[in-house]
């Protein structure tokens, strides 16, 4: 089963120390670790994320005025 029915818009992408990718997209926060595709959430049309490695947490902005934090020591 695909992970997705159709592709996702992105909006904004980055990549963490480790070489994980992440992108912001209508359709939530997505993670590539280069073998699978994970969900981390589902919130729709992230806008903006942002990588803070001291604290292994993405920052991700929705329509530029609601923030959300994810920690990626859950992973």
């Amino acid at each position: 089963m695909p992970l997705f029915s159709e592709p996702p818009v992105i909006s904004c992408m980055l990549q963490d120390e480790k070489g994980a990718m992440y992108y912001a997209s209508n359709k939530g926060l997505i993670m590539y670790n280069g073998i699978q595709w994970k969900w981390l959430n589902k919130q729709e049309n992230l806008k903006h994320i942002a990588y803070y490695p001291k604290f292994d947490t993405l920052l991700f902005a929705v329509y530029d005025n609601a923030f959300g934090f994810f920690s990626l020591k859950d992973f």
